[in-house]
């Protein structure tokens, strides 16, 4: 293969298989091999409508998904360059990038729209949210662009030490020769699955993660977020391989810990890991099989994006996961040398691919050559990273006998003592790291008084932030006299900044060092406070407005749907899991700052047992011999618009305006079998729960036994319903919700709560309207027991279908479509 060509000429082959799986805040969409290669065709076609040429740039920024990887395999086909940029990456960074590449086509996500709006560019803007849709009505191109192997498929931006965006140029022959030799060392088929946690703008999620699956029939899993629970959730989509940077590992190990320590076994647990130094690898599994199921298929771990800690691959390798850890960069496209699963080494990262050649240099830096290696950078020929042909990596590092390659750090790091001796700053944070209250540590080497010296910046948790000389004190017991730390800062923003594969920005840390002029020990002040930058951008407002004593709802005017955008957002940007309903209308900023140091969560309240077949069966039988005789009694049913329901072909969303507690089992009475045996209602919670959170027992378990109810709260927790409703859909429930709120007192109808709109956009299912009239006056509001016998007007309305429209737009357009009918 020697351009992506013959990689998208072989998508079709694989024809109904699973290719990309996208498991989105509320549902999960299966693609097949055949509809993505369908759609890249399309996406060519799509650009060739609008005015794209082979060569003509294509920016990307946006979240890994099925549409993303439409655009990148669509732009090649059609021959543009891409020019995928981080998602975090600031504005002036991505002003200079659109400034030197003029990319005549941006494609990004409705998330960044509003920072994106001063760019001074002529491109045409578009969505990944409505990539899918745009797509519906254009036909896949027949045309083939002539393309060879030394075409630029992309160029990959990074930021250098300077600042200032580089950008790697890559092609044909760059890409599909690392991906060759990646095949002899990972020997894939269809049977592998990939869990997608790193970036797409990243060459070694792009390569490992990206290429090489689609390229061996294998699938690929995209989750909306990094927290550690969504990851584990995502796991039991039979995800086989994770291509994981160290911090993830880290936050993984985090959780596994949280949860030992919540069920107070670290006894047992320690006494396992220590047992399980003693026994081969293959019989550690069974001593940790609890753990195990929560990766219930994983065959390993694939590690790389920056060096991994030898005490945390350590502690996952005692468990009985295989880690395989590897070395590159982005100018190697991206592999240099790796282990394999079948052979590997401690502490290493592995042996160099076949096709690349290492050798070392002076001070021990790697230098690399290969196919694999750009031809330069962008519009830049003053970097230049060769010397006499050799490709300078700043990595320095070592080979032992047997070829296998260790890292000890980066060559501008490192810090070079007035005795002339060299400190390896990673050194030093391994030690840093292992001290009880440190969550992490970054070394960096200071000027002062014309010599530079070891600085540690600590990250700590809380409870430990007074007491950062106790941790300098013990990191110094451990250290060698000439790696001692002579000076320290605690860093009080929740997180150092990192890159896409979330290292940490030394560099920037430097920056914020040397502009406050910092004392020893004095915690950096800065204005780029997460929180503040969040609620601000959803609000619209300048920063400083925000306090500390700030309610979010009565001094910030967040709406219910605004709430939800802050969880979500709070969630993504610190990759923690946050119940909703913790956060009410009342709580202040410095609460939620509390909320999320802890992040905290509970567990779910859904009962899922109802679901089951059993269940639902024993439900439709009491509902034949008893709900339903027992409304007709009261009830002489009209129903108009049965005809609208015959195109389902899956589950819908079934939206009524609300009269009666009758309103449901009229209309379950009137559904198709097909369609109310397996329905799920949404029901108030508040009407089911009292004050103190314990259910009305007996209203609780009729409803969820006999009604397959499931509650929604209009206070708070409404997120984990919208996410329940989602997971209904996926087992192919139908669901039934009155977005009113509650029951009409007037007879005329109240306004949709929004949330609906949310739903529905949401879910990609048809949404029917259901208009019911007549059961105000048989059971009306207050009543326990029908007054009389009476007439009882139903009518389904048309399926609607909706895309990534406005919420509240949707939520009119259901209203009016209700009152028509």
């Amino acid at each position: 293969m020697q351009t992506l060509l013959g990689l998208i000429d072989k998508l079709k082959e694989y024809g109904n298989n699973t290719a990309l799986i996208n498991r989105t805040e509320f549902r999960t969409f299966y693609w097949s091999y055949s509809k993505l290669h369908d759609h890249i065709k399309r996406f060519a076609a799509f650009l060739e409508k609008n005015d794209v040429k082979k060569g003509d740039c294509i920016a990307v920024l946006g979240q890994n998904s099925p549409e993303y990887a439409i655009a990148f395999l669509g732009a090649v086909l059609k021959g543009a360059i891409l020019v995928p940029i981080d998602i975090r990456s600031a504005n002036d960074f991505i002003e200079k990038i659109v400034q030197q590449t003029k990319p005549k086509i941006f494609i990004t996500t409705r998330y960044k729209a509003k920072d994106l709006s001063g760019l001074k560019s002529s491109a045409g803007f578009f969505y990944l949210e409505d990539l899918e849709y745009s797509l519906r009505d254009i036909a896949p191109t027949a045309k083939k662009t002539k393309i060879d192997k030394s075409h630029i498929v992309e160029i990959v931006y990074t930021s250098g030490t300077t600042g200032i965006p580089k950008g790697v140029i890559l092609t044909h022959n760059n890409i599909t020769s690392n991906l060759s030799s990646l095949e002899k060392v990972f020997k894939l088929d269809k049977s592998y699955r990939f869990l997608s946690l790193l970036p797409l703008s990243h060459l070694f999620e792009q390569t490992v993660g990206f290429f090489s699956p689609l390229n061996s029939g294998s699938s690929i899993v995209y989750i909306s977020s990094l927290r550690p629970s969504t990851i584990l959730d995502a796991l039991q989509l039979k995800v086989t391989n994770i291509v994981i940077v160290p911090r993830l590992l880290e936050s993984l190990r985090n959780k596994v810990m949280s949860s030992v320590h919540e069920q107070k076994k670290e006894k047992p647990f320690n006494l396992l890991l220590r047992l399980a130094k003693k026994i081969n690898f293959r019989f550690r599994k069974p001593l940790f099989l609890k753990i195990h199921r929560q990766f219930p298929y994983l065959r390993f771990f694939i590690a790389g994006g920056s060096t991994l800690d030898r005490e945390l691959e350590e502690f996952w390798e005692l468990m009985g996961f295989k880690i395989v850890q590897g070395y590159g960069m982005t100018e190697a496209s991206p592999v240099i040398s790796c282990n394999s699963p079948y052979e590997r080494r401690a502490g290493s990262v592995g042996k160099v691919l076949p096709g690349v050649s290492v050798r070392l240099g002076k001070d021990d830096e790697i230098m690399v050559k290969g196919s694999s290696i750009t031809p330069g950078y962008y519009k830049n020929k003053k970097e230049n990273p060769f010397t006499k042909g050799w490709m300078r990596t700043g990595d320095i590092g070592h080979l032992d006998k047997d070829g296998f390659l260790f890292l000890r750090g980066r060559k501008k790091d490192m810090i070079v003592t007035p005795e002339g001796i060299n400190v390896y700053p990673e050194d030093i944070e391994k030690v840093l790291n292992r001290i009880k209250g440190v969550k992490e540590s970054c070394v960096v080497g200071m000027e002062k008084k014309g010599r530079e010296e070891v600085h540690a910046v600590l990250l700590l948790k809380d409870g430990f932030r007074n007491k950062a000389k106790n941790t300098i004190k013990s990191a110094n017991s451990r250290l060698s006299p000439y790696q001692h730390i002579q000076g320290f800062t605690v860093w009080s923003m929740e997180d150092f900044p990192r890159t896409s594969t979330m290292k940490i920005k030394k560099r920037a840390v430097l920056d914020v060092l040397k502009k406050q002029g910092l004392k020893e020990g004095e915690k950096p002040i800065t204005a780029e406070d997460k929180l503040c930058s969040i609620i601000s951008k959803i609000k619209e407002i300048s920063p400083k407005g925000i306090r500390p004593n700030s309610q979010l709802a009565y001094d910030l005017n967040l709406s219910s749907l605004e709430m939800i955008e802050l969880v979500s957002a709070i969630e993504q940007e610190f990759n923690i899991d946050i119940e909703d309903e913790l956060i009410t209308e009342k709580t202040t900023v410095k609460q939620l700052r509390d909320i999320i140091r802890k992040k905290a969560s509970r567990a779910s309240y859904f009962r899922r047992w109802t679901l089951g077949m059993p269940v639902r069966m024993i439900r439709y039988i009491m509902q034949v011999l008893l709900l339903f005789p027992l409304t007709r009694l009261f009830c002489r049913i009209e129903t108009k618009g049965k005809e609208n329901l015959k195109c389902l072909k899956g589950p819908a969303i079934f939206v009524s305006n609300h009269t009666s507690h009758l309103d449901s089992p009229v209309i379950l009475s009137e559904l198709p079998f097909r369609i109310k045996v397996n329905i799920s209602t949404a029901a108030l919670e508040e009407f089911f729960f009292r004050e103190d959170k314990r259910p009305r027992t007996i209203l609780y378990n009729l409803g969820t036994v006999f009604l397959n109810l499931y509650m929604f709260s209009q206070k708070k927790g409404f997120m984990r319903s919208i996410k329940y409703t989602g997971e209904l859909i996926d087992r192919n429930s139908n669901i039934l919700i009155f977005p009113e709120g509650q029951r009409t007192k007037t007879g005329k109808m109240n306004p949709l709560k929004p949330g609906i709109g949310m739903i529905a956009s949401n879910m990609k299912v048809p949404v029917v309207p259901i208009r019911i009239e007549g059961l105000s006056e048989i059971l009306p509001p207050g009543s326990n027991f029908p007054k009389k016998r009476g007439k009882v007007s139903l009518r389904f309305g048309k399926a609607l279908y909706f895309s990534n429209e406005i919420f509240t737009d949707i939520t009119k357009k259901i209203e009016d479509e209700i009152k028509l009918l």
